[in-house]
């Protein structure tokens, strides 16, 4: 089904305004607009630090922090200069976000993909309903999927236009991602320009090699003045961040079961272990402490930690709901929610990303993307929150799916 470029638009509109609408009344459903915004994982005081003072701190102005990478503050504290330290500052520039996220996915699902599929994944990812929620608070959830997003996307353009120009502004794309969350920085750094090469490769060899030269180049210069600024400011290598406790949580989650996480089994646990307890109260000393001794736990049980990564890989990352835990939200909605999503969205969008890549080549972009972030976290640890900037590309592959289900039938009549 291909529509007509006013039909197309019209469509388009008719799902960015969906997808708004929900955020932006969720959003002020939850909490009156200018109520202070809130703090889970320091983003909003780093935010607010950066614009009292132009720098990334701590403590007010007080000290330098490297506790979160630097991308999505650096954004929110253009929308607090804008409409002061509120939530309805949160809601609207998460709101933004949500917008490019929508734009790209259309676009790159309807170049790649046809009208049908782009209009079904537009649909389902404008009212997926954790992409409302974390819509919502001031984490990275909603920056890291939106800006994931805008990469591939960057890339897919970069390869139609076969230009030094925009590969180098894929490159930025994916520095900016990158620059967001961490743990992004494999796909982009490696396996991007990996698919990028594969997709090409009926090509010149030397222009394609050239355009992710440029691309990783330029994603390398950017990404790279983040750890020269931790270097300058704390003379150590800090090439993620200190607050999101990657040490720390390879080494509890393999002394604690994951699924004690966040309970008081957990605290007890760790109150008994004397290799926790003597960690160093420093956070970059801390942080290089608990790098070690979980290495060291790794090489001393490899079996144990191949064991456990599995698990992380194949189940943890895909449960259809969340453990029984205090949540803001009931645990009976919260089950529903999932059984309603995604309980058929991920084993119907990994059915449909590989049907997709027997056909179309670009979908190694998403596909990989999936992959590669779900074994990093499987690394280290495995929350449904830290699938959120998967989900759109599932949702893509569920579409396809969907798509030639209803082609099929059509065929029929």
């Amino acid at each position: 089904m291909e529509l007509s470029p006013a039909r197309r638009r019209a469509a388009w509109a008719a799902i960015l305004i969906a997808g708004l609408a929900v955020r932006i009344g969720y959003g002020l459903w939850r909490a009156p607009v200018l109520s202070p915004a809130p703090n889970p994982d320091e983003y909003s005081e780093l935010a607010q630090s950066l614009a009292a003072c132009g720098m990334l701190a701590q403590r007010g102005c007080a000290a330098p922090s490297a506790a979160r990478e630097p991308a999505y503050p650096v954004y929110l504290s253009l929308w607090f200069r804008l409409l002061g330290s509120t939530h309805g500052a949160v809601v609207a520039a998460n709101a933004v976000l949500s917008v490019v996220l929508l734009l790209c996915l259309l676009d790159f699902s309807r170049r790649v993909l046809g009208d049908e599929t782009a209009l079904l994944a537009g649909a389902m990812t404008a009212v997926y309903p954790p992409l409302v929620y974390y819509a919502a608070v001031p984490l990275r959830e909603t920056a890291t999927a939106s800006f994931s997003v805008l990469g591939v996307w960057a890339l897919d353009a970069a390869r139609r236009r076969n230009s030094l120009a925009a590969y180098a502004g894929a490159g930025a794309a994916a520095a900016l991602a990158s620059l967001t969350n961490f743990t992004v920085l494999p796909y982009f750094l490696v396996l991007a320009p990996a698919g990028l090469l594969w997709v090409a490769r009926r090509r010149a060899a030397r222009g394609s090699l050239r355009g992710a030269s440029a691309y990783a180049l330029v994603l390398a210069l950017f990404y790279g003045l983040w750890p020269l600024r931790n270097w300058l400011f704390f003379h150590t290598w800090i090439i993620g961040s200190l607050g999101s406790g990657g040490g720390s949580n390879l080494y509890v989650y393999q002394v604690v079961p994951q699924e004690l996480g966040g309970t008081p089994l957990q605290a007890k646990i760790l109150k008994a272990d004397p290799l926790f307890t003597g960690a160093p109260p420093d956070p970059i000393a801390r942080d290089h402490y608990f790098w070690r001794i979980a290495a060291a736990r790794v090489v001393d049980k490899p079996l144990h930690y191949v064991r456990l990564v599995s698990w992380r890989f194949f189940w943890d990352m895909w449960r259809p709901f969340p453990r029984r835990r205090p949540y803001e939200h009931s645990h009976a909605l919260l089950r529903l929610t999932g059984l309603l999503t995604d309980a058929w969205i991920i084993p119907v969008g990994f059915v449909g990303l590989a049907l997709a890549l027997a056909a179309v080549p670009e979908v190694i972009w998403p596909l990989l993307f999936v992959l590669s972030l779900d074994f990093v976290y499987s690394l280290v640890l495995t929350m449904l929150r830290y699938r959120l900037s998967l989900m759109p590309w599932l949702i893509l592959g569920a579409a396809y799916a969907l798509s030639r289900g209803l082609a099929a039938l059509r065929s029929r009549d």
